[in-house]
Parts: structure tokens; C-alpha cells; sequence
């Protein structure tokens, strides 16, 4: 198992842990395809609700024939309809993920997280679809139903995630449209990203996103980005340059709490404004924790 890299046998392997998970919640319908989703309106369906008296027009093929002898008028049969909507999975493998001191990279935790989630949606007969991204790139899975959307989503995942792309302005701006694109009004979106490419023009087509969707957004992060590291000194590099710095001073270290912890707070305040759960995702916690402890960091 890598901690820098996705690997298809692992992702694929997170099938077994899906059955044991608990079903992410389930939100109102808008499309017309059968499935999970539980709609307002009766017709023929696998849930049966209730008899009541033949109306001018019902189909006959509901009609309760036991209710209908017993009372001497016809009475039909109703079910609640069930419908399913794609669930699309729009995922951060840019440069600023491809970071970690402890667990994994945070490239690696989204895609586990997204992965373990594709594969829960399927097995209540969800289509499955997504955008992941990197640098300036990004690839589109179309939504499809059963295996064939995860395993054609952890394609598109270990494509991107070989791509080493540098990092370019708009990259999260230009996933968001795509995924707008792509995505029927209605449909269940996961972003899943540490938003450090959150800027004025990201927002607008979030908000453009989040306005006709279902959305959840997933912040992944690593304790380090969150807390400074002990006291020393210490040299860093991104593999092009490298810098070192002191981490002992107490103004240093007062600094560095307040950029994640502002970060984060402007994402809290989006996600009150426009109605989205916001999650938090640590790279050394199990991806499945983040289905029972959703919304903590």
C-alpha cells in the first residue's frame, strides 16, 4: 500500500469496506430514473404504501384483487417510486495534495475517500461519475451504473494521479464548470480538495454549483497544516527549492495556526451561505471514520 500514489488493487479492495459502511444520507430526488431515492410522488414501484379506490385512468396491473372481492369495489395497489440521480465525484490531485507527514498524501486520502464513497453509492443502485483534476488538467468520467462507474472512476483517478502537472491558476474554477457541464441539476456532487485554490473565481462557480445540486464538500488536510512542528529548526523543499525556518518562536507558531484556522473558517462560512455540509478529512485517519465523525476537523 503507498502512501504517495494511488493503487488500483487498494481502491478496489475498498469494495469490502463499503459493505460494512454505514449508507451516506440520502436527500430528496429530481431526476426521472428509477433507483434509491425515495420521490414524493406514487406509482409503480418496489415499496408498497398503501390500497386505495380505482380512479378513471390507474393501471389496472396495480389492481388489488383481494381488497376489490372482499369490498365489492375495485381498489388498486400504491407504491412509492424510487428514484435514482448520478452522484459525481469532482476530486483535488493537484500539486498542493501531493503532500503528507503522517498517513498518506492528501492526493491519496481523496481518492480512498472518493473511492470508498463510489463504491457505497453503487450498491443502492447509483450512477456513479466524476471530474478529478490536477495542475491545470482535468479529466471526466460520465456518470455509468454498477462496477463499470467505479472501476471507469478509478481509471480517470490513477490517470490523473500519474500526472504530474505543475500547478496552475483556476485549476479548481475550471473543475467546477466542467463538473456544472456535466452534471444535471439535482445530481449529488463530493467535492473533495484542501481548497487552497478557493480564490473569488472558484466561489462564483461553486456557488453556481451548489445552487442547482446537492453538494458536500470534503477538506482534506494534514495535521502539520494545522499545527506548527515542535520547536527546532528545520529545512523544507518542494523539489525545485528549499528554505529553512525556526519554528520555536511563539509568534511564528501563533502565525501559522491562524492561516489553516482562518482558511478553514472561510470555508465553514461558504459552506453556511450557500447550504453545503462541510467535512473534514485528516490524512491519518481511516477514511471510514469520516462517514461517523462527518463535519469535524
Amino acid at each position: 500500500m503507498s502512501s504517495i500514489a494511488l493503487e488500483k488493487t487498494e481502491l478496489i479492495r475498498l469494495r469490502a469496506q463499503a459493505r460494512h459502511s454505514p449508507r451516506p444520507p440520502a436527500r430528496p430526488a429530481s431526476t426521472q430514473v428509477s433507483g434509491p431515492y425515495r420521490s414524493r410522488h406514487k406509482g409503480r414501484g418496489i415499496d408498497f404504501d398503501e390500497v386505495r379506490a380505482y380512479q378513471a385512468g390507474d393501471d389496472i396491473r396495480a389492481m388489488d384483487w383481494r381488497v376489490t372481492a372482499r369490498t365489492g369495489e375495485p381498489h388498486i395497489k400504491l407504491f412509492h417510486e424510487e428514484r435514482e440521480r448520478p452522484v459525481f465525484f469532482v476530486v483535488d490531485l493537484g500539486p498542493s495534495m501531493r503532500f503528507g507527514t503522517r498517513g498518506v498524501f492528501k492526493s491519496v486520502q481523496a481518492g480512498r475517500i472518493a473511492t470508498l464513497l463510489a463504491w457505497m453509492v453503487i450498491s443502492h443502485g447509483d450512477r456513479v461519475g466524476g471530474v478529478v483534476f490536477s495542475g491545470g488538467r482535468h479529466q471526466e468520467a460520465s456518470p455509468k451504473a454498477r462496477e463499470l462507474g467505479v472501476l471507469q472512476f478509478i481509471h480517470t483517478l490513477l490517470r490523473v494521479d500519474a500526472d504530474m502537472a505543475q500547478a496552475q491558476p483556476g485549476a479548481l474554477t475550471e473543475a467546477l464548470a466542467a463538473t456544472a457541464r456535466l452534471a444535471h441539476p439535482g445530481s449529488l456532487i463530493y467535492l473533495i480538495s484542501d481548497f487552497r485554490q478557493l480564490d473569488e473565481h472558484a466561489q462564483t462557480a461553486l456557488r453556481r454549483l451548489a445552487a442547482h445540486n446537492d453538494l458536500t464538500a470534503i477538506a482534506v488536510y494534514d495535521p502539520l497544516e494545522k499545527e506548527p512542528p515542535p520547536p527546532g529548526r528545520y529545512r523544507v523543499s518542494d523539489g525545485h527549492m528549499a528554505v529553512s525556518f525556526d519554528s520555536s518562536a511563539r509568534e511564528l507558531q501563533e502565525r501559522y495556526r491562524a492561516l489553516f484556522q482562518d482558511r478553514f473558517e472561510r470555508l465553514q462560512g461558504l459552506s453556511r451561505k450557500l447550504g453545503f455540509p462541510l467535512w473534514g478529512a485528516a490524512t491519518d485517519a481511516d477514511p471510514r471514520e469520516l462517514l461517523f465523525r462527518a463535519g469535524t476537523i
